[in-house]
């Protein structure tokens, strides 16, 4: 069985943690969006390749909302809605995918 470790991928710079349920946040520090995107790939990547044999013909996958933190947000409420609001269009565009 493939596992993924907590942090793969991931800088020690970079935070990560569940945010609720089973949703997950990372913030990727100082990253440009086309990097960020790079490591939200790979890390659907290493999710898909989760052996869950056990379960018969399911798979893991995973739906991935990105927001840029920028000057324009009042709040970091702000910040979490708009990358909320990606998640949603990834799942809702069928999801396993990445919206930003």
């Amino acid at each position: 069985m493939a596992t993924v470790p907590a942090r793969a991928g991931l800088r020690e710079s970079d935070d990560a943690g569940r945010y609720g349920g089973d949703e997950f946040g990372i913030v990727l520090h100082a990253t440009p969006a086309g990097d960020a995107r790079l490591v939200a790939e790979a890390i659907c990547r290493e999710i898909r390749r989760i052996d869950v044999a056990a379960l018969g013909e399911a798979r893991v996958t995973a739906s991935v909302g990105m927001a840029p933190a920028h000057g324009g947000h009042d709040s970091l409420e702000q910040w979490i809605e708009e990358a909320d609001a990606a998640l949603y269009r990834a799942k809702r565009g069928g999801r396993d995918r990445i919206e930003a």
